[in-house]
């Protein structure tokens, strides 16, 4: 696109360095020797955002770490990351390269590959040791070195020696009588350069330089303990908490991560891939042991303690005194209110909190602090919710009902019987005395009578209304045959009311009939109290002629 625009004069200003390779892989490694004399290198990883990468410049020799000069005709160059060495000689091989991008602009360092081993003859050989994909060389300091210097480069060698070359210089050289180990030496890179005596001659020759990294180091290792998470002397968890493991190594490279879980049964330990959670474990204790190794086999091994809490605190609501269990819980104004929360062996408590519903009425809610009572909202049924939460974000709600006062309980009784033609039933008696107040002080001071049925009260003429349980009324003296709806509306010093439902049957006149009540009390004409019972059961027998 860039070079479309470029050709139309249409300029897009790019002062941005590109981006040199940043891996490669290659037909030739650093220990093994290739008798193929063509190495290819792929390089990876060069960018450019803006106008692109147009060239890759590039040198092959002997040295691990030649820097080309500012003349690039001396150098090659090449479109593609593609790049090979077709007459490539026995021997160590580095390609060096940087790149170019379409505006003109230049990387301002190198990249360096290699080694790469041409033909079957290694200088060197290294127990124990590991390459990466740049062919690398990573080995401990307890590695044995080999040297191998019989042949090379088509020629014969005698008398091998080896200088190693650190970050400080180079040491002394060492005439080579037996495999070797690199004690001495700490993390870091370092050089092999080997040399030998051509044979017939004294004097040594440079036959190469291996660089050699050595890591004694392990990976470093931690366990990373997502939210939600509470800490205190104990780092407490859900089963929502994510567990992430991770290990770095600035030398040969994290190879293997793993991760065990104990609390009475041992998981055994598990390759860690991805991040973990304590799904189906119970509440407790828990050690996670966590260890990681590198290419080489140094190791790190850790364990952090966490408490698995998936449990909500335990509450309960505790309503004092003056109260009274009836129906219902019966409260008064001044009856305080306490709740309780644990959260046992969790993580505490973080907050408990209420709130009190009546009808439409409501509070926000509370922190609970201590004693409460119920807010002014008037007689009637309240609820009181509560609910705790502990550090974690577990929570548990619950609620209570109480009254401040009952509605009353009317008892229309019935059904009744009214015969026609018979004088004695010309006014009929109804009676509501099973009707109460269930509050302790609680007392009915109306009883209002729909005898027509229609579920309206007051209306004059057919209506009626007493302060006492029974009403004799001549309404439906002189109605015909059939049943009649009756309805008792009571209503309690408290202003609270409560309807019943009864019937009025008119019939023709019969030899004898029984009066008796519809629900669980038995009437006479002339009713009495029965203490346990309600009113006697022993019915009347009225004869007419």
């Amino acid at each position: 696109m860039w070079k479309i625009l470029d050709i139309r004069d249409i300029t897009i200003p790019d002062s941005d360095l590109p981006v040199n390779p940043t891996g490669y892989t290659s037909s030739h490694g650093a220990l093994v020797g290739n008798q193929d004399h063509t190495i290819t290198v792929n390089f990876t990883g060069a960018y450019d955002l803006t106008s692109g990468i147009e060239w890759y410049y590039y040198i092959w020799d002997n040295s691990p770490d030649t820097i080309m000069s500012s003349r690039e005709r001396d150098y090659s160059v090449a479109r593609t990351p593609n790049i090979e060495n077709y007459w490539a000689d026995d021997g160590y091989w580095y390609l060096h390269v940087y790149v170019k991008d379409n505006s003109g602009n230049k990387a301002d360092e190198h990249f360096h590959a290699g080694p790469f081993l041409v033909g079957e003859t290694q200088l060197l050989e290294i127990n124990g040791s590991y390459i990466d994909w740049l062919s690398e060389i990573y080995t401990k300091s307890t590695s044995q070195v080999i040297l191998q210097t019989s042949t090379y480069k088509g020629k014969q060698y005698t008398n091998p020696a080896y200088q190693i070359i650190g970050p400080l210089g180079g040491g002394e050289t060492v005439d080579y009588t037996e495999p070797f180990s690199l004690q001495t030496l700490g993390d870091g890179l370092f050089e092999i350069m080997i040399s030998g005596s051509e044979i017939g001659f004294t004097d040594k020759t440079e036959l190469g330089t291996i660089p050699i990294n050595i890591d004694n180091t392990a990976p470093t290792i931690q366990l990373l303990v997502d939210t939600p998470k509470w800490t205190t002397d104990s780092v407490y968890v859900t089963r929502n908490t994510e567990f992430t493991v991770e290990a770095t190594d600035a030398g040969s490279g994290v190879a293997e991560i793993s991760y065990r879980i104990v609390n009475g049964v041992d998981t055994g330990w598990v390759p860690y891939d991805n991040p973990f959670y304590l799904l189906t474990q119970p509440d407790g204790l828990y050690t996670v042991h966590y260890r990681a190794s590198d290419n080489l086999g140094n190791s790190a091994e850790s364990s952090h303690l966490v408490y698995l809490d998936n449990s909500a605190p335990v509450i309960n609501i505790i309503i004092g005194d003056p109260k009274t269990e009836s129906i219902e819980t019966i409260v008064e104004e001044i009856t305080p209110f306490s709740i309780s929360a644990d959260d046992e062996a969790g993580s505490s408590v973080e907050i408990t909190e209420y709130r009190v519903i009546q009808g439409e009425f409501f509070t926000d809610w509370e922190k609970y602090d201590g004693l409460f009572t119920l807010p002014s909202f008037g007689d009637g049924a309240y609820k009181v919710q509560y609910r705790s939460k502990d550090m974690l974000g577990n929570s548990w709600e619950a609620e209570v009902s109480v009254v401040t006062s009952l509605p009353p309980i009317a008892e229309a009784n019935g059904p009744y019987t009214m015969y026609e033609g018979d004088p004695s039933n010309a006014q009929l008696t109804l009676y509501a005395t099973g009707s109460y107040d269930p509050d302790p002080d609680g007392k009915i001071v109306l009883y209002e009578w729909d005898l027509d049925g229609d579920g309206v009260f007051r209306e004059p003429v057919i209506d009626s209304e007493t302060v006492t349980p029974s009403l004799s009324t001549n309404y439906y003296e002189n109605l015909p045959d059939g049943v009649y709806d009756v309805n008792l509306r009571v209503t309690d010093i408290d202003g609270m009311t409560d309807i019943s439902y009864t019937t009025v049957e008119m019939r023709a006149s019969t030899e004898q009939k029984l009066v008796i009540s519809a629900y669980h009390n038995w009437y006479t004409a002339s009713p009495t109290w029965d203490h346990w019972g309600g009113y006697s059961h022993t019915p009347e027998i009225v004869t007419t002629n």
